[in-house]
C-alpha cells in the first residue's frame, strides 16, 4: 500500500472514530440536557410547569422519607417495574413537566431499557413505530405516547392526540419561565391558577399575580416550601400579602395534612413580590404517602 493510501486509510479510521464519539455524545445526552434548554421544548403558555431533581432529593433524604412511609405500591406499578425494569426510586434522575390546556408533557431523564419498554407497550395492545410508542391510558381520551430523545432522555405526553409526544421534538410556545434553583419547583401562569381546583381560596387569591413560583428544598434538618408571587405593582403585592395572611389565619389551629401545612405559612412583601414560607416535615410527607 502506498504512503498516500495509508494516510487516507488512517484518516478514514480517525473520521469514523470521531463520528462515533460525536454520535455517542449526542445519544448519551452529554451535549444538551440542562433544564433551561429542555424547557424550550415544553409548551408553557397557560401551563403549570414543574421541575423535580430526584438526584438532589435523594441526596437530601427526601425520597427516603417516602420509603419510611412503607406505602403499598399499586399492583399495576409493580407489574410495570417487573416488565420494564424501570423503578423511579432507582432509575429516575429528573423530570421537567408542563400541564397545559391541551395535554400533559414530560421530559424525563433516567436509565431506560428501551427494548423492554417497547415490549411492554405491545403487551398492553399499544403500538410502536420508529421508536414512537403509543398506548391508551386510563380513559379513551388519554393517550400516552413517548419516544427517546436521547438514550437517557424520554419525551412523554398524555393527551387526546396519540402522537402528542412528537411535539417535543421542536420548540414549544413559550412564556417567560425561569428555572428556579431548587430540587422541586412549580411555576404557574394566571391561566393555570384559574383552572386550579385545589384549595380554591388560595388559588383565587393568587390569580391576580402575573406569575407564581413555588419551590421546595432543604432547610436545616427539614424541608421548606417557598412562594414567590410577582404582582403588577407594590400596591397589589401589599393587598395580596394581607389576603394570604387572612386566609391562613382562618384555618383551624389544629388542622392537619395540607390544611395544617398551609396554616403554618408566613408571608411578607418586598416591592412587587410576595414571598411565603412553609416548613415541611418528614411526618407530613409520610402522612401524604400513607394509604
Amino acid at each position: 500500500m502506498s504512503r498516500r493510501a495509508k494516510m487516507l486509510s488512517i484518516l478514514g479510521v480517525g473520521v469514523s472514530i470521531l463520528g462515533g464519539m460525536v454520535g455517542s455524545a449526542l445519544w448519551n445526552g452529554r451535549i444538551w440536557t440542562d433544564p433551561e434548554s429542555l424547557l424550550n421544548r415544553l409548551p408553557t403558555q397557560d401551563a403549570a410547569v414543574v421541575g423535580i431533581d430526584f438526584d438532589a432529593l435523594r441526596s437530601a433524604g427526601f425520597v427516603q422519607w417516602l420509603d419510611h412511609a412503607k406505602t403499598p405500591e399499586e399492583p399495576e406499578y409493580l407489574a410495570f417495574v417487573q416488565e420494564t425494569g424501570f423503578d423511579y426510586k432507582r432509575d429516575l434522575d429528573s423530570v421537567l413537566a408542563s400541564f397545559a390546556p391541551d395535554g400533559e408533557f414530560f421530559l424525563i431523564k433516567g436509565t431506560f431499557n428501551w427494548a423492554r419498554l417497547e415490549e411492554y407497550v405491545l403487551k398492553q395492545k399499544g403500538s410502536c413505530f420508529d421508536h414512537l410508542c403509543r398506548v391508551v391510558g386510563s380513559t379513551p381520551n388519554r393517550h400516552i405516547s413517548f419516544f427517546p430523545l436521547k438514550r437517557n432522555l424520554m419525551a412523554l405526553a398524555v393527551a387526546p392526540d396519540d402522537t402528542a409526544a412528537a411535539r417535543l421534538q421542536k420548540l414549544g410556545p413559550q412564556s417567560d419561565v425561569d428555572v428556579p434553583v431548587a430540587p422541586l419547583w412549580m411555576t404557574l401562569s394566571t391561566g393555570a391558577l384559574r383552572g386550579s381546583r385545589n384549595f380554591a381560596e388560595f388559588a383565587s387569591a393568587l390569580t391576580g399575580a402575573n406569575r407564581v413560583t413555588l419551590t421546595a428544598g432543604p432547610s436545616g434538618s427539614a424541608f421548606e416550601a417557598r412562594l414567590d408571587a410577582v404582582c403588577r405593582d407594590a400596591q397589589q403585592a401589599g393587598a395580596l400579602t394581607m389576603q394570604l395572611r387572612t386566609l391562613t389565619n382562618v384555618l383551624p389551629r389544629d388542622a392537619s395534612g395540607v390544611a395544617g401545612l398551609l396554616r403554618s405559612g408566613v408571608f411578607e412583601q418586598s416591592g412587587s413580590h410576595v414571598f411565603g414560607r412553609w416548613p415541611v416535615s418528614a411526618d407530613f410527607v409520610q402522612s401524604l404517602a400513607a394509604p
